[in-house]
């Protein structure tokens, strides 16, 4: 069994990473376990979580909503069943893994427990680092029972992996709170203790004049630090005439994180940018923090179920090498269709772990020097369209492999291009090869001097 190359997005060779793969994840880890073992710095798995529900991806085509099946989350024998499934797929992963490096496993409550033991066998008890929990809704009845509304993350790691330390932006109501002063500027602040535990000398306080601290405690400045403190406006003086430290919300580092995560917000109607109609498709800002927090630019990241592709995506926004894997043909085309919008980005390349089923016949033409997409054989006026997913142009193919020059995604509503960009004016003359990408996965090729497969 090998991987049959779909599309390379880049000249020539890709890095070690930048990896999509359709293909069951588990034939798919030990088929890239002798170039990868060992070599991944972050593993992020977002496993199905024994729901006992079917998940689609709902897109838009020609500007109608379409439905497509995604994955089913379904395992004969409950959680037995899908312990025995899940057993060999995270050894296999964890396989990958570097010494130092850090798998984060996101489940929920329901399966938690069952996969912090498979990771204990598979890992050691003595990599686990936390169990976080993640709020992804809010409070709502659950058959009269406490509501489910958190996701559980579990981190492992060993001692030598190095983390990047991360802070959160303050609580809004703390914010309220506490920061309730301001400058006439407009600047908010709080105010902070001057002193501390244990005697001390007077300081000269301008023209409030000397001060002596309160008994037993000492002023926190020399008097070269209080005379800066006063020329920089951050003294706040109380009603009674104490004065206290002027400590500014701009300023504020934010709070460090911990293993309650309730400031990033699941995906809503003002993610639009990055929703991709995925069911349960994970927030960016997740992902930034797991990969601020454990990775370093250059970096290999890992996640065997990408589903949407958040994890590629932040992966590669922040300078990070990625392999990605889904069983589904809905994921990697989402996954690839989010890479492509990305603008200026590293080469990928596109897998599969079997041939891919062929598609009708395209219909194309070259035309001014631009390729021409005017249908399927077989298919009416009114449907061929709603079949193509994307299509990608090679304006001068040199052997087997497929490497697009430019791609035809559809726009916000879902409209298909059917023409390209115009050829480069070095290659007005050659005669470029067309794939057409099916919405169920399928595949096709021909030369845009005709009609036929190559």
């Amino acid at each position: 069994m090998a991987l049959e190359l779909l599309d390379r997005n880049a000249p020539g060779g890709c890095p070690r990473g930048n990896l999509l793969v359709q293909g069951d994840n588990l034939e798919v880890a030990r088929l890239v376990h002798p170039e990868y073992a060992g070599r991944v710095d972050v593993l992020y798995l977002d496993p199905p979580f024994a729901s006992g529900q079917d998940y689609q991806v709902s897109t838009l085509r020609e500007g109608r909503r379409h439905r497509q099946h995604a994955y089913r989350d379904r395992f004969p024998g409950g959680l037995a069943g899908y312990r025995e499934w899940m057993a060999p797929r995270l050894e296999a992963a964890c396989g990958l893994l570097a010494p130092d490096g850090a798998l984060y496993l996101h489940c929920d409550t329901r399966a938690c427990h069952v996969l912090r033991c498979l990771l204990d066998e598979t890992l050691g008890e003595r990599r686990f680092r936390a169990q976080i929990a993640w709020r992804r809704t809010t409070s709502h009845p659950d058959a009269g029972f406490y509501g489910a509304v958190h996701d559980v993350i579990l981190f492992y790691a060993d001692r030598s992996h190095s983390m990047t330390p991360v802070r959160a932006e303050r609580d809004p109501e703390l914010v309220r709170r506490y920061y309730r002063y301001r400058d006439p500027d407009g600047r908010r602040f709080m105010s902070d203790n001057l002193t501390g535990a244990g005697a001390g000398p007077a300081r000269t306080f301008g023209e409030r004049g000397i001060l002596e601290p309160p008994h037993g405690r000492h002023w926190l400045h020399d008097q070269q630090g209080v005379d800066r403190l006063l020329a920089e406006g951050r003294i706040f003086w109380t009603r009674n005439g104490v004065p206290r430290l002027k400590k500014y919300l701009d300023e504020a580092e934010g709070v460090p994180v911990g293993d309650l995560w309730l400031d990033i917000q699941p995906l809503r109607s003002w993610h639009r940018r990055e929703a991709t109609g995925y069911a349960t498709q994970k927030p960016e800002a997740l992902l930034e923090r797991i990969l601020e927090a454990s990775s370093r630019p250059g970096d290999l990241v890992a996640d065997l179920f990408c589903g949407s592709g958040t994890t590629m995506v932040v992966a590669e926004r922040l300078g990070r090498r990625w392999l990605g894997c889904d069983v589904g043909s809905a994921a990697v085309q989402a996954t690839r269709r989010r890479l492509l919008k990305m603008g200026p980005r590293q080469a990928f390349s596109v897998c599969r772990l079997d041939r891919p089923p062929g598609l009708p016949t395209p219909r194309v033409s070259l035309q001014e020097g631009r390729v021409h997409l005017s249908g399927l054989e077989g298919l009416d006026s009114a449907s061929w369209r709603n079949r193509i997913d994307c299509w990608a142009v090679e304006w001068d193919p040199e052997g087997e492999d497929f490497g697009p020059d430019w791609w035809g995604l559809r726009d916000e509503a879902g409209v298909l291009p059917l023409s390209s960009t115009p050829a480069p004016a070095s290659l007005e003359d050659s005669t470029p090869r067309v794939r057409v990408y099916g919405v169920e996965g399928e595949v096709a090729t021909v030369w845009a001097r005709g009609r036929g497969t190559p």
